[in-house]
């Protein structure tokens, strides 16, 4: 297949070489970011590079688009580009988080809804046989190695601990924690005191609770030796410790009463493996993270945010987002509009036809004209197609 990259980073650039490494092609890069064609070469050597991203849509040079994340003063164009490629039903895979808005990921998921081409989140450690076996022995219950799974502990070293850092990390982790968790309802999070708003992302901490009864809780440290996390699960009988440094050589230990069992995943490849998965999705099979979870990793974090700026816990909904529901959502809203209008119509009006007005007796015809109307705008929900079961 031939691949195109919008935005040029270090995540683009093992993306590239991973496709490049199986036998595809990187044919253009846009918007490298100052980057000299001579650096894009060194990394894609068949690729061009094009100032103007528009060019994408018109020549179809790619199969399908890598789309880097967006910096803050990106963050409304990349959404609009987004946005753009879709419609233009092209295939995108693109870094997680990808902008730092949730309400920019619903959108993106109506158009993604509307045009049917994949949109897969560049989340490959969702799939790692690592994460697969800590998933198996959560299923196993009791009977697992390490008993029954009472929580889920997750520590993420981080060099740069700004906010923007932090909420990337955090939203990358909650795609993985909520497939082994699975969807989190309740979550508290604190940060150190006498902080700016910034600065306490630095030292954020977060307790949630989810479907499955385990508690798991994240937290954020500075990197000591070198970037990574470490993933424990504690169970009745014992204990699960994944270590995941930044180079993907992990290391899971089954802590027992009577032996420690470890296993090594050296041969993994994480770029390799987000490639094939968008391949996979292209050829019509689901991704291991498809769009509406990595909303609702972005819902996480926008929990997040408001649990920090109220000081308590925050409930987690996980409404369905579409066409059909946005209308019915306005409708409800449109219809307090109504009541409140026709009440207040209704006492001006009264005051006006007590003054003798010229024409002020026909508001009962005109308010009632006005709710016919809104009335036969319900009927616009037969428009939508039916959902699908």
């Amino acid at each position: 297949m031939d691949f195109a990259i919008l935005g040029f980073d270090e995540q683009m650039k093992a993306w590239a070489r991973a496709a490049i490494s199986l036998g595809h092609r990187v044919t253009t890069v846009y918007d490298a970011r100052g980057i000299s064609a001579a650096d894009v070469k060194s990394t894609c050597p068949t690729a061009t590079v094009v100032d103007r991203w528009e060019a994408v849509l018109g020549e179809r040079v790619a199969d399908a688009v890598f789309v880097a994340r967006a910096t803050p003063e990106e963050a409304g164009s990349r959404t609009d580009q987004l946005r753009t490629l879709l419609q233009a039903e092209m295939p995108l895979m693109v870094a997680h988080p990808v902008v730092d808005s949730m309400l920019d990921y619903f959108e993106l998921d109506l158009f993604r809804q509307e045009s049917g081409v994949p949109l897969v989140p560049g989340v490959p450690e969702r799939a790692h046989p690592a994460i697969d076996r800590l998933a198996e022995l959560i299923a196993e219950d009791a009977r697992s190695q390490i008993g029954d799974v009472e929580q889920l502990v997750w520590e993420r070293f981080l060099v740069d601990r700004s906010q923007r850092a932090v909420l990337g990390a955090l939203v990358r982790d909650a795609d993985v924690l909520r497939r082994l968790a699975g969807e989190v309802f309740k979550l508290g999070a604190m940060a150190a005191t006498g902080q700016s708003a910034d600065a306490r992302w630095s030292t954020l901490a977060v307790q949630m609770t989810s479907e499955s009864g385990i508690l798991a809780r994240w937290s954020v440290a500075p990197a000591i030796e070198q970037a990574g996390a470490r993933l424990t699960l504690l169970g009745t009988d014992g204990k699960a410790v994944l270590g995941m440094p930044s180079q993907n050589d992990w290391k899971l230990e089954l802590q027992l009463a009577s032996e420690t069992i470890t296993q090594q995943y050296l041969d993994w490849n994480g770029p390799t493996e987000a490639i094939e998965q968008l391949v996979a999705a292209i050829e019509g099979d689901p991704p291991a993270a498809t769009w509406l979870d990595a909303c609702r990793d972005m819902e996480l974090a926008d929990a997040v945010g408001r649990s920090l700026d109220r000081g308590r816990t925050v409930d987690l909904h996980h409404e369905e987002h579409s066409e059909q529901s946005t209308f019915k959502g306005i409708m409800a809203a449109g219809g307090c509009l109504v009541l409140l209008a026709a009440l207040a119509i209704m006492v001006v009006a009264t005051t006006v036809g007590n003054l003798n007005f010229p024409g002020a007796q026909i508001w009962p015809f005109a308010l009632a004209a006005g709710l016919v109307v809104f009335l036969l705008l319900q009927t616009l929900k037969f428009v939508f197609p039916p959902e699908r079961r």
